[in-house]
């Protein structure tokens, strides 16, 4: 079993990396626990992978405002 820590979902994937690697997860057996979920994400469950496409967005523009606050530092320094 692996686990989403420190941020939970939001965190542990960006974008599309969730759907690029899921397939793997499920030939090797392996177990995926996401708080956001209350547990074990299901494969063939619909809503669980829109919830992992949509953590993986929120990820990604929480990516990109750290992002334009560091360049925006950067030039008022």
């Amino acid at each position: 079993m692996v686990g989403c820590r420190g941020g939970g979902g939001t965190r542990c994937w960006n974008g599309n990396q969730f759907s690029l690697i899921a397939a793997k997860f499920a030939a090797y057996g392996v177990d995926l626990w996401v708080p956001e979920l209350g547990g074990k994400f299901d494969p063939r469950n619909p809503s669980h992978k829109m919830l992992m496409s949509q953590l993986g967005a929120m990820s990604e523009s929480e990516r990109q405002h750290v992002q334009a606050r560091v360049a925006d530092a950067q030039a008022r320094s």
